[in-house]
C-alpha cells in the first residue's frame, strides 16, 4: 500500500499516526504471544509476534503493516558479516 498526495504538500507538514497503529514493544508485550513468551529478548519477541500475526492473515489487525514489510533483509546491518568472519 502506498500513500500518494494528489496536491502539493507544504514543506514540514506532519501527518499524525494514531497511537493504536504504532507497533511498539509495549504492544507486543501485552499481546497473547508477548505474555506467553515474556522472557524473550525484544528482537525475538517481535519476530514471534509477527510470525503469529502473519499466520492470522486477514484476522490480524496488523496485516496491512505485515504486507508492506520487506521480504529480503540482506540490506539490514543485523545481517552483515564482519570482514574477519569471511
Amino acid at each position: 500500500r502506498v500513500l500518494v498526495a494528489t496536491v502539493a504538500m507544504p514543506k514540514g507538514l506532519r501527518l499524525p499516526v494514531p497511537p493504536k497503529c504504532i507497533l511498539t514493544e509495549d504492544v507486543v508485550r501485552v499481546s497473547p504471544i508477548g505474555t506467553a513468551l515474556y522472557d524473550l529478548d525484544r528482537y525475538t519477541l517481535f519476530a514471534m509476534f509477527l510470525v503469529v500475526e502473519r499466520r492470522l492473515g486477514r484476522a490480524s489487525f496488523w496485516q496491512p503493516y505485515i504486507d508492506v514489510l520487506p521480504t529480503e533483509i540482506g540490506f539490514h546491518p543485523i545481517t552483515f558479516v564482519s570482514r574477519k568472519a569471511r
